[in-house]
């Protein structure tokens, strides 16, 4: 039972980590885009 809640606590943790990922891909994308913008 420990075994199956500390798997479901990492499952969970890894979602929320990719979804930070791919948040921050995303910010990162559109300040390079605004960056060339910018310079162009």
């Amino acid at each position: 039972m420990v075994e199956d809640l500390v798997q479901i606590v990492t499952v969970f943790s890894c979602r929320l980590q990719g979804k930070r990922a791919n948040k921050a891909k995303k910010m990162i994308k559109e300040l390079l885009e605004d960056d060339a913008r910018k310079e162009s």
